[in-house]
């Protein structure tokens, strides 16, 4: 127990430390009100994912190896995101309401990649590469998820390989991308239109329709 509070210490100082560096490195783009719904939810999963893969991976020498504890978040929302967007989209179809469709799809799926980072990055913190751990590597064999989990573990590492020495935001982007290609895989597809504005368009499926 004592060395779970430690290591939550460490994970709440890290937290610090990253949006100390994010800040210095892009001045004035924390806690700034995105122009739309698209940025906004693409901006949000990227911080999320971040500084939850960069907090799991500073803190991970202090304290217990944690690995069970975040396997017990992620491998239910591996199991549930995908049923439960569907579900949202096919109540959708009924009640109309754009704003709250967005909200429930985009927020399971921002969910997933946030549960997804705490896992990954407190293995990169001890070295471990998710492909050897079976509990894991298992359950994400032939999903559909598995392209935006490698996609993810390969962006988070590389931003943190530049920690703090970010020339530009495309370690970043690709983070947004991520977030954004998920929620067009799940039947959710943003469009930016030429007077600025999003245009969403949710297709009819056959896994979406009521």
């Amino acid at each position: 127990r004592e060395d779970m509070g430690i290591n939550t210490v460490a994970h709440e100082c890290a937290h610090v430390e990253l949006n100390h560096l994010y800040d210095a490195a892009f001045p004035g783009k924390l806690l700034r009100t995105r122009s739309n719904v698209l940025d906004h939810f693409r901006t949000e999963c990227m911080l999320a994912s971040w500084n939850e893969f960069g907090a799991c991976w500073r803190s991970a020498p202090f304290g217990p190896t944690g690995q069970l504890f975040y396997e017990a978040a992620f491998l239910p929302a591996l199991e549930e995101t995908r049923p439960a967007a569907n579900a949202a989209i096919m109540e959708y179809r009924t009640h109309g309401d754009v704003q709250i469709v967005v909200s429930k799809v985009c927020g399971l799926y921002s969910s997933l990649l946030k549960y997804s980072a705490y896992h990954l990055g407190n293995l990169h913190g001890h070295g471990v590469d998710w492909r050897t751990v079976p509990t894991t590597a298992d359950p994400l064999k032939d999903h559909w998820f598995l392209p935006f989990f490698e996609r993810l573990d390969r962006a988070c590492k590389a931003t943190a390989t530049s920690l703090g020495n970010w020339t530009d935001s495309a370690p970043f982007d690709a983070l947004r991308d991520i977030a954004e290609d998920l929620v067009a895989d799940g039947g959710m597809h943003f469009e930016r239109l030429d007077d600025g504005e999003i245009r969403l368009d949710i297709p009819m499926s056959i896994d979406t329709m009521p």
